[in-house]
């Protein structure tokens, strides 16, 4: 009795899921239920002046989703979006 070669390929790939390590949470995740996200004044998580002087600048607002900040990072190359406001922090070092 032989395996086609299609279960071969669908098993290879269920094997490679399992042992597929996570993406980081530095990688920005999508917001798939908004509504069950909440915006708050940035400066109610950091310093208004954090990047003062660094040629970039927060959004005013933050959104939290699912435990964490999404930061827009505005800068000479466009925006970026920063998870966690340890990531942000490590950004200003």
């Amino acid at each position: 009795m032989s395996i086609p070669t299609r279960s071969l390929t669908a098993v290879a790939a269920c094997a490679l899921a399992l042992v597929s390590q996570p993406v980081p949470a530095t990688e920005a995740e999508e917001i798939t239920h908004s509504s069950q996200a909440i915006e708050l004044p940035t400066s109610k998580l950091v310093k208004s002046d954090l990047f003062a002087g660094t040629g970039y600048r927060l959004d005013p607002t933050v959104t939290i989703y699912r435990g964490r900040a999404f930061y827009e990072l505005i800068g000479p190359s466009g925006r970026e979006v920063i998870v966690s406001t340890r990531e942000l922090l490590a950004r200003l070092d």
